[in-house]
């Protein structure tokens, strides 16, 4: 049994070694340059600003000729591309199109860029921006920082709730409800305090509310799963994968996924934080319902919550039974 815990010890110490390393990278990690997409009547026009952009000193922004604007703008609104350029040689000022809810700091990138490479040509440039943020989070950040406090809400609300002896199953499932109600007491709590900062997003509290229930209630599950055995290493594993997603706008998808690398842009979304993030940001950025995919992935989240619960009773149950005899 001594080198079973040893084992297991070893076993938990790499894990929070290796969860260390990932936030490291993570938080290290720069986004992708922004892109924007050139569209000109005459392809040689297109092709000429997109070479003047690409040739900028350090390549803060790539640029690509497109095809026509609408295809362009629906790039934009799903984040595929961070700007367009409509290039028209007849009049004498181009027109860009950014989106803010991808990055301030990359619509500024896009803007400045753009224009430099217009001015060289002797021409105007005039902007406009697709999704600007509402009145009292000029930075858009609120929707992140409501998401960061319902993780660590759940996670100390999990550990909190669990106890040194373990119920029986029916006891389990009775204590997992409860933490769904203490969940949609905490997001009625922060969802009414947020929209007394943001008044726009009033009208979108009830989805807010559902994503924080759900967010908070998964959250608690998973730390209150942990939290059996290994003296706490696993809840430590777990509070530090959730928060490495979590604490990091990049990784989480506050800016969208749209300048992640490739590898975090496929696995980004299915995360509890990225899950709930990206519909966080549809509802009160974007101004569009949650996806069903989206919903699919934080039930998932739940369930996954609820099953990892009751399988740490139940071992850990098994477990202190052993060892009594």
């Amino acid at each position: 049994m001594s080198g079973l815990r040893v084992a297991q010890g070893v076993a938990w110490a790499l894990t929070v070694q290796a969860l260390l390393l990932l936030s490291v990278v993570l938080l290290q990690s720069s986004p992708v340059s922004p892109s924007v997409m050139v569209i000109s009547t005459r392809t040689e026009w297109s092709g000429l600003v997109a070479n003047r952009i690409n040739t900028t000193p350090g390549h803060p922004v790539r640029a690509f000729v497109g095809t026509t604007t609408g295809e362009a703008l629906d790039d934009l609104r799903a984040d595929r591309t961070q700007g367009v350029l409509l290039v028209d040689p007849s009049r004498a000022a181009d027109e860009l199109t950014v989106s803010s809810v991808q990055g301030t700091d990359a619509a500024a990138t896009v803007s400045a860029v753009v224009g430099s490479a217009v001015r060289a040509e002797g021409r105007q440039l005039t902007s406009t921006d697709l999704t600007e943020f509402p009145v009292g989070d000029p930075g858009g950040r609120h929707a992140h920082q409501l998401l960061l406090a319902w993780i660590i809400s759940g996670l100390v609300l999990g550990a909190l709730t669990t106890g040194a002896r373990r119920p029986g199953l029916a006891r389990e499932l009775l204590a997992c409800a409860l933490l769904g109600a203490l969940g949609a007491l905490l997001s009625a709590m922060s969802v009414g305090i947020v929209c007394l900062v943001v008044a726009s997003w009033t009208q979108d509290a009830a989805p807010m509310f559902l994503l924080g229930v759900i967010v908070v209630w998964a959250s608690a599950l998973l730390a209150r799963a942990a939290s059996v055995g290994a003296r706490g290493a696993a809840l430590l594993a777990v509070s530090a994968a959730l928060l490495v997603v979590a604490a990091n706008p990049i990784a989480t998808g506050a800016d969208g996924f749209g300048r992640a690398g490739p590898i975090w842009a496929s696995i980004g979304p299915l995360t509890l934080p990225g899950a709930a993030m990206s519909a966080l940001r549809r509802v009160t950025y974007v101004d569009l319902p949650v996806t069903t995919a989206q919903w699919a992935a934080l039930a998932w989240w739940c369930a996954a919550g609820v099953l990892a619960a009751v399988l740490a009773n139940s071992w850990w149950t098994g477990e202190r039974s052993d060892n009594a005899r």
